[in-house]
């Protein structure tokens, strides 16, 4: 009998975790449910950097290894972010979210948004943006925004747009340190196609509507380094359209390589081009690229030898 009612409680326990695992919302859905106030009918991109989860050093390292004559300002440089991400983390920042409208457009589009916690230290983070040279830090509803003038009053009269797309478009790339989200707005499409109505032949030419009828959003997903890995995202209306955005990757990626200034400078393009193959995913278009991949690596020293080579023949010029 006590054996019995030990299994009924476990099953209880179980099921009653399962259930307030299911309820959870996802990374993803919170990420669309704190940027969905700050997006209007005229959104056309928006960006995320966990600041929590970006590795700096590497990336200096780098940047002094391809140009080394400029290593003491870049270690200069290194010193000063690194300070500023640990103030920023201290302080209970984790996200760092950019919104480009283009009711915005001409001028500066930017707006940028900061999720403020329970811990968050939300004088210390709004000291650090206005720091940072930001014209306006105002807090709206449970962030800080920052921006142009105009920028921060429009945005904080507007009405929200809602994009069914926001949630599937975070969740396309997963828990990567740098999300970049492509959201053509609803009009988009017929201003594009009557701008330009046929792609630059340096892309491989051809029609615009081949890349404009039936492209939903575009996510791009970038983690690392010292281990660079990324992903891209295309999300279609059908598979039709994922079939003909894949074929026009090739014809950008065989324009790109048949280009006389690119031959010349990287002779290698071909391989390059060619490790990066897109597939299809049901109504998906996805491209992966890993750092861990032994070709990608050897593909990325030939490439980088190149920059430096180009950079030391720049220099002499």
């Amino acid at each position: 009998m006590r054996t019995k009612m030990l299994c009924l409680s476990l099953i209880v326990l179980v099921a009653a975790v399962a259930r307030v695992q299911a309820e959870e919302p996802s990374a993803a859905t919170l990420r669309a449910k704190t940027i969905a106030p700050f997006i209007d009918e005229l959104t056309v991109a928006v960006a995320r950097v966990d600041i929590s989860q970006l590795k700096l050093d590497p990336i200096f390292d780098e940047a002094c290894s391809l140009v080394p004559d400029r290593a003491p300002e870049i270690l200069t440089a290194q010193m000063t972010a690194n300070m500023i991400r640990e103030m920023f983390v201290s302080a209970g920042g984790k996200d760092v979210y950019a919104v480009v409208s283009l009711a915005d457009v001409p001028r500066e589009p930017l707006l940028v948004v900061v999720p403020l916690y329970e811990k968050t230290n939300e004088a210390m983070v709004k000291s650090m943006l206005m720091q940072a040279q930001l014209p306006v830090v105002e807090r709206c509803g449970d962030a800080l925004i920052a921006g142009r003038k105009e920028v921060i009053e429009r945005v904080k009269a507007i009405e929200p747009d809602c994009r069914p797309g926001l949630a599937p478009a975070f969740e396309a790339t997963g828990d990567t340190t740098i999300q970049l989200l492509v959201l053509p707005p609803k009009h988009t499409q017929r201003v594009v196609e009557e701008i330009l109505p046929e792609l630059p032949e340096a892309i491989g030419g051809g029609a615009t509507t081949s890349l404009t009828r039936g492209f939903l959003w575009g996510a791009v997903g970038l983690s690392g380094p010292p281990k660079l890995t990324a992903r891209v995202v295309v999300q279609s209306e059908d598979k039709q359209y994922a079939a003909k955005a894949q074929a026009k990757w090739g014809d950008v990626a065989k324009a790109v390589a048949k280009t006389k200034e690119v031959r010349e400078k990287f002779p290698e393009v071909e391989e390059l081009t060619s490790l990066v193959k897109p597939r299809i995913e049901g109504t998906q278009l996805i491209i992966d690229f890993d750092g861990a991949d032994e070709k990608v690596r050897e593909a990325y020293r030939e490439l980088r030898a190149r920059v430096v080579e180009f950079a030391s023949e720049s220099k002499k010029d």
